[in-house]
């Protein structure tokens, strides 16, 4: 048994110097994007680090002034592939192998930064590209993730990113119906909601969302149903009415 160990933490250890070679080798001959003399990916980790989201934050500012030219960069990093030996050791662990703590440490640590990063990359292709059509298919691909995070986030976003409506309401429906995690499924209802009359070809699926397994996202499917409906019965009466509110002639 105690060989065994042995022999699992010399493969595992010399595997990750062949990789961890190999790592630096590639990033020597491709050049990460840059943007004002940093990789993307060094930017992205200092705006999560300096409170997301605010208009004072460094990394912020260089993201909105490079506006749509920082989105190959970012996609990048959001289609990046797991980390192999990391995830190798992480998947080890988890199916009750052994795998000493320094290395289940270091992967968990760099699975954790892998995840992050494909996390903030596409929240911010979302801000920095709502009207770009490369930043909609990461938005659409964004919700079939392994990630529910990352689902949930997508499904969020996806309602006020401009993404054309014939294309948002069926995957934010299958969302709604199908996903395993309820709390992709309540985003999913809202943001439904959110899209008012530009949703009306969901409501049989809101109705069916009433009945789902979780308290939660039965309420929002009944609200975003109330919201559907009701703004598209007025923009049908308004529809019906001239202009100045004349009766229609005939």
């Amino acid at each position: 048994m105690r060989s065994s160990r042995i022999r699992t933490v010399l493969v595992v250890v010399a595997v990750g110097a062949f990789v961890g070679c190999g790592s630096v080798s590639i990033g020597l001959l491709t050049a990460e994007p840059r943007l004002e003399g940093r990789t993307v990916r060094s930017w992205l980790r200092k705006y999560e680090a300096e409170c997301c989201f605010s208009s004072g934050n460094e990394a912020w500012g260089v993201f909105h002034r490079s506006g749509t030219n920082a989105l190959p960069g970012l996609i990048s990093i959001f289609d990046e592939k797991p980390p192999g030996l990391a995830h190798a050791i992480v998947s080890r662990r988890r199916n009750g192998r052994y795998v000493p703590y320094c290395l289940e440490s270091w992967a968990s640590q760099k699975e954790m930064l892998w995840g992050s990063d494909r996390y903030w990359a596409m929240l911010l292709c979302a801000d920095l590209g709502v009207e770009v059509r490369a930043a909609h298919a990461l938005l659409i691909a964004a919700c079939r993730d392994s990630d529910a995070a990352v689902r949930r986030d997508a499904a969020r976003v996806l309602s006020n990113a401009k993404v054309p409506p014939e294309v948002a309401v069926p995957v934010l429906s299958q969302l709604m119906l199908h996903d395993g995690t309820y709390e992709v499924r309540s985003m999913a209802a809202y943001s439904l909601g959110q899209l008012g009359p530009n949703a009306e070809a969901a409501i049989p699926a809101l109705r069916q969302a009433t009945n789902d397994s979780y308290e939660g996202t039965r309420d929002w499917a009944r609200k975003a149903l109330e919201r559907v409906e009701n703004a598209s019965t007025e923009t049908k009466e308004r529809s019906h009415v001239t202009p100045y509110g004349s009766p229609p002639k005939g």
